[in-house]
């Protein structure tokens, strides 16, 4: 007699289709801060509470200075100053700015020789 395996078969659901933009419909959020355990959450907060979606962020820390990027979907002029003047409340925010797609630096594209 073979003993059958009794394991519940697991289902995943399926993963949520984003939205596929461009990069030059990209723009930049840059932010620096001061070392803070909770500057990125506060900086997360701020960009929810005006329905921008980040598509991407990475932090850097330096010995005294966080610096926090984001792409976020290009969005109209107002929403973007209002993000701004947001961030540049919360107390640990030295700088805040946006990149739009025009003022980045070109990516250098990056190759390997196999």
């Amino acid at each position: 007699m073979i003993e059958q395996d009794y394991r519940p078969s697991i289902s995943f659901p399926e993963p949520p289709e984003f939205p596929k933009l461009n990069r030059a419909h990209m723009a930049q959020l840059v932010v620096e801060t001061e070392k803070c355990p909770l500057i990125l959450s506060r900086i997360l907060e701020v960009v929810k509470q005006h329905d921008a979606l980040p598509f991407t962020i990475a932090t850097r820390r330096d010995s005294r200075v966080q610096i926090v990027e984001m792409e976020l979907s290009t969005i109209p002029q107002g929403p973007a100053l209002a993000i701004l003047q947001d961030l540049r409340r919360l107390s640990n925010v030295r700088l805040a700015r946006f990149l739009l797609p025009a003022d980045q630096e070109p990516q250098t594209p990056v190759a390997a020789k196999i």
